[in-house]
């Protein structure tokens, strides 16, 4: 083993400078440079493999890897080594430093103690944000600061059920800030959401831990208990549509996490005496007006907490029992039209559909709402003889009401006296209201009223007149057809 030397490990080896066999190097970065260069002597063949150039290092012009390299060597050291603390201190020491010429005795010399226990743990500064109480809320959102990278955890007892929740923890960066609880954190900050509290008094203890051990507890063991009071908040099902509902009555059901019983109102009347849940679970109204109402419930839990009115749960619906009131203007019963237009008014509600049972068609239903909903629609298509229109309005949750009227629509055919053919007893009357010994009827105007007529087909003029009778004698005697 001639020329060979012993290695000493790395651990610690910050603290044993100088380096090398003969001190050749005083600090770490000398030894890690001399190993890239590949020693004192580079390329010199006789050398070990171990001892050439390190190729990484020597092509990196940054000198990065090798700064690397020395900070992993600086992390192999024991600070307790390096601050003389126990077990690597040493107590107070006498020893003889010469002789007393006088006495002949030792001279003795005091070496002070070195350490003497472990290095003190520093302190982790951690606040707490105001906590809201009472409130009803089921998760509560935490908030303070807290040292750099340190762990907040929360600890929470409901002193009314006796339960406890997990631990909720939240690792905080504090020199990044980040995102915590959906919350965005500036550089020290902390939140948690607080999930899962149950309705009553819960005791609630924060704690922060640093990386180095330090704890700090809010509150400190000498400060009063943060209890955070939980008001139960109840639930309820079975509304009516918010729409509306034409229904008079309504079966509400109620619930709620701790809620074993509750209070009630309606439109906000006064709040009805306890109902416990596991007698009465239901709220059974009738005899609703028309219009919106509203019922609040507040729910009791079994240490005797009732919800706040402030914070009552509410269920609101509208009511609408009375169906639309349906207006129909005077239609004349007669006419000779074959379109005509028909109007009139809908009260709370509105016009859906207008049908004719002959097929004629009813066309898109204009509506002008003042007061009172104004319609109209436009009929085409009447045939000849009796036309029946049906009217339906209805609302919101489909009350409705229905009108129904008949339009004679009579075509100029020359048929006064209203018998089956054609004849002279037409032409006759014809003659004599032309005259006039007799009085026309509105049907005798409606079906003698035929001349002008264009190509061979009766062209009204909306008047009862010599040409008129005319035309029907030239009927009866078939001159003309139509």
């Amino acid at each position: 083993m001639d020329g060979s030397f012993k290695t000493p490990i790395l651990r610690n080896v910050e603290l044993t400078a100088p380096y090398f066999h003969n001190g050749d190097a005083l600090t770490l970065d000398q030894v890690v440079d001399f190993y890239t260069r590949g020693g004192n002597f580079p390329n010199n063949s006789q050398l070990a493999a171990a001892q050439q150039p390190i190729g990484n290092l020597r092509k990196d012009a940054t000198g990065a890897g090798k700064a690397e390299l020395v900070e992993f060597l600086n992390t192999l050291t024991d600070a307790r080594v390096r601050d003389e603390q126990a077990p690597f201190d040493h107590p107070e020491l006498r020893i003889p430093n010469g002789v007393d010429a006088t006495t002949g005795l030792d001279i003795m010399t005091t070496l002070d103690a070195t350490g003497g226990g472990p290095v003190p743990v520093p302190l982790v500064t951690f606040t707490l944000n105001p906590v809201t109480t009472p409130t009803n809320l089921i998760i509560l959102p935490l908030s303070g600061t807290v040292d750099d990278t340190a762990t907040v955890a929360v600890d929470v007892t409901n002193t009314t059920t006796g339960v406890s929740l997990p631990t909720a923890a939240a690792i905080v960066g504090g020199t990044v800030g980040g995102v915590v609880g959906g919350v965005a954190q500036a550089a020290g900050d902390w939140s948690i959401n607080l999930a899962g509290l149950t309705p009553g008094f819960n005791t609630i203890t924060v704690t922060a831990t640093s990386i180095t051990g330090a704890i700090k507890t809010i509150p400190a063991p000498t400060e009063p208990p943060i209890i955070v009071q939980v008001t139960p908040t109840a639930t309820i099902s079975g509304t009516p549509s918010v729409d509306g509902t034409k229904q008079t009555g309504a079966v509400l059901t109620i619930g709620g996490i701790g809620v074993v019983s509750y209070q009630y109102s309606l439109d906000g009347g006064a709040f009805s005496a306890d109902r416990p849940i596991a007698t009465t679970p239901t709220i059974t109204l009738t005899g609703l007006a028309d219009g919106t109402h509203t019922v609040a419930v507040l729910g009791k839990d079994v240490g005797g907490n009732l919800q706040s009115i402030a914070n009552a749960t509410t269920a609101t619906w509208k009511v609408k029992a009375v169906a639309p009131s349906l207006i129909l203007n005077p239609v004349s019963s007669l006419t000779k039209k074959r379109s005509l237009t028909i109007s009139g008014t809908v009260v709370q509600g509105s016009l859906s559909a207008v049908s004719v049972d002959t097929g004629a068609k009813g066309n898109i239903v204009q509506s002008l709402v003042s007061g009172n909903s104004t319609w109209s629609c436009e009929l085409t298509g009447l045939v000849a003889g009796v036309n029946t229109i049906t009217l339906t309005a209805l609302d919101n949750v489909f009350n409705s009401d229905s009108k129904s009227t008949s339009i004679t629509v009579v075509v100029p055919d020359g048929k006064i006296n209203g018998a089956g053919a054609v004849d002279v007893s037409d032409a006759l009357r014809a003659l004599q209201i032309v005259v006039g010994i007799v009085s026309p009827t509105s049907d005798d105007l409606l079906h003698g009223d035929v001349a002008p007529l264009a190509n061979g087909v009766p062209a009204p003029d909306d008047k009862l007149d010599i040409a008129d009778a005319i035309v029907i004698l030239k009927k009866v005697a078939g001159l003309v057809k139509f």
